[in-house]
């Protein structure tokens, strides 16, 4: 099987967890011996570090703009299929996208759309979203199948067009890039994300203040850039008075990832959408929508998971954390105050998430899950 992989937003290799998505799946369908040529953003700045994947061909398309970008992509699409024969066109939507349609079009190669956020458009000026709305849908209504990562977002594809065939693959991790680490002596809570509102820093800089006073030598490790959110994080601490028991690394290489959260006692993802002022009136509609990559990569990493109950998490966890009703500081804070004190429940719910990444959330199995999805569209496709 042959298949155009299309993503050229998205720097290869890059720090965004899209990234992370992107070259774990492709890998992983490589293995299964399908072979792809990837369109991607620019080449980041590790790419000579990134070992090479037997079977995949990676473009990059260089662009000042969306129009360029779009206008490029079509242009190597276009030339690649004049020398090689693909089964299927993947694309991951973007907001100003509809290459994907584009080159469908013209090469009457089935088209499978992977839709990661159904309000893109809200990221655009006003005056713009009524016309990216329309990209969106027409985007939907010409893809032979769409991927997305939870039954929410599916429902919410259903609500823009009922009538498209929808597949649901969720995240996964590597567990091989997470080896067993010894269990830490420090009782050290960590955080990885990109502080947006919606993953919850500021309730978990709350909740800490008062682990602390339960737990006097609790730390709390905040992995990630903090970006335009800095200096709220920083203001955050100092108000609280726990400056000097929490540290920010700020922007660190993905190789550093494994031994920080080993480092960890326990780790927190402490989603709320309703912090965020657009993403809160879409959650109250549709529900938690995404599939978070940290929930699995904690999960690789052996260590429990404090999370709350939105959308899929407890399907995820199941018996590798503690839950806590959205928003519920104080619940937050008791799950963190347990899992500190109690090593030998902290060891079992770590190892029991461990075992759900090698058993159910590895990429391995997605690679599988989508490979399905690429065969139902062929064979539809052969029928009709």
């Amino acid at each position: 099987m042959r298949i155009l992989y299309l993503s050229p937003t998205e720097p290869y290799p890059g720090t965004h967890a899209g990234f992370t998505h992107v070259h774990n799946l492709l890998k992983n369908l490589c293995n299964e011996g399908v072979e792809v040529s990837l369109i991607a953003g620019p080449e980041g700045k590790d790419a000579k570090a990134l070992p090479p994947v037997i079977g995949l061909e990676v473009h990059h398309i260089y662009a000042s703009n969306p129009v360029q970008r779009n206008l490029r992509a079509l242009g190597k699409v276009l030339s690649l299929t004049k020398k090689i024969r693909f089964d299927l066109i993947h694309e991951r939507m973007e907001m100003v996208g509809g290459v994907g349609i584009k080159a469908s079009g013209i090469t009457r190669i089935p088209l499978i759309l992977e839709v990661n956020d159904p309000f893109l458009e809200l990221n655009a000026p006003e005056g713009l979203q009524g016309i990216l709305r329309m990209g969106k849908r027409l985007q939907f209504s010409h893809a032979d199948a769409l991927i997305c990562q939870t039954p929410q977002l599916k429902r919410a594809i259903w609500s823009e067009a009922a009538d498209r065939r929808v597949f649901v693959i969720p995240n996964g991790a590597d567990s091989a890039a997470f080896p067993p680490r010894e269990f830490p002596k420090e009782r050290r809570i960590g955080f990885m994300g990109s502080f947006m509102p919606w993953h919850g820093v500021r309730s978990l800089i709350q909740a800490f203040a008062e682990v602390l006073g339960e737990v006097p030598d609790a730390e709390l490790l905040l992995i990630g850039d903090p970006g335009k959110q800095k200096g709220e994080v920083e203001r955050d601490l100092r108000e609280s008075g726990i400056e000097e028991k929490v540290k920010l690394t700020g922007p660190v290489e993905s190789t550093q990832i494994p031994d920080l959260l080993a480092s960890c006692r326990v780790l927190a993802a402490p989603f709320d959408p309703e912090l965020d002022p657009v993403r809160k009136d879409h959650y109250r509609r549709f529900g938690f929508w995404w599939s978070p990559l940290k929930i699995f990569e904690y999960m690789a990493s052996s260590r429990p998971v404090v999370s709350p109950t939105l959308g899929m998490i407890p399907t995820y966890l199941k018996d590798s954390g503690l839950t806590y009703s959205p928003g519920d500081v104080d619940a937050l804070c008791e799950g963190l105050i347990s899992l500190l004190e109690d090593e030998e429940l902290a060891r079992r719910l770590g190892g029991n998430g461990r075992g759900r990444v090698e058993k159910i959330y590895n990429w391995r199995n997605i690679a599988h899950m989508t490979m399905m999805a690429y065969m139902n569209v062929l064979e539809r496709g052969r029928k009709g």
